[in-house]
């Protein structure tokens, strides 16, 4: 009877002769790798961002009505930026957008409507209002993405769209 290898446990011994008795040379390669405790190494699980909802398309069109405001697509999903600030991101369940607002109008919105407004139950450093599309209305809406524009956008963008 063989030794098993060094790195494999006594109760792990069975598996390795089994393994080795029945993979020939050409098999190795197609069999999965071992690690040091006989387990089988197995690919990560890949979260994707789910494709967006109808109602993503209204929020789209009233973010980009602001001034300055562009759309770029990011492994995570779609998010609309002013400058270099972020000021809206689609959220990875493909239905809730969220907008970042100060903590004084998130918490007002949630407690009026929590149906429509929730927290997101990140960290304190990045407040940001899940705001689920389905049941905002477009003018409400509109006016969370021109509050977030104010605090983000920068002042010379700010004037220029004063005196347009």
């Amino acid at each position: 009877m063989r030794r098993p290898p060094p790195f494999v446990r006594s109760g792990d011994r069975r598996r390795t002769e089994f393994l080795a008795a029945e993979t020939s040379p050409p098999q190795a390669a197609q069999r999965p790798r071992l690690l040091h405790e006989g387990k089988t190494q197995l690919p990560r699980p890949t979260s994707r961002a789910k494709k967006p909802s109808i109602w993503f398309e209204v929020a789209r069109r009233t973010a980009l009505s602001l001034p300055g405001v562009e759309e770029r697509i990011t492994a995570r999903g779609p998010v609309f930026q002013v400058g270099r600030k972020l000021l809206a991101r689609l959220a990875q369940d493909g239905v809730s957008l969220l907008v970042g607002v100060g903590a004084d109008e998130r918490e007002m919105l949630i407690e009026a409507e929590p149906r429509t407004f929730s927290d997101t139950g990140c960290r304190r450093s990045h407040l940001r209002l899940r705001v689920h599309l389905a049941y905002v209305d477009e003018r409400t809406l509109q006016r969370i993405l021109w509050q977030s524009w104010r605090e983000r956008a920068p002042k010379r963008l700010q004037q220029r769209s004063a005196v347009s």
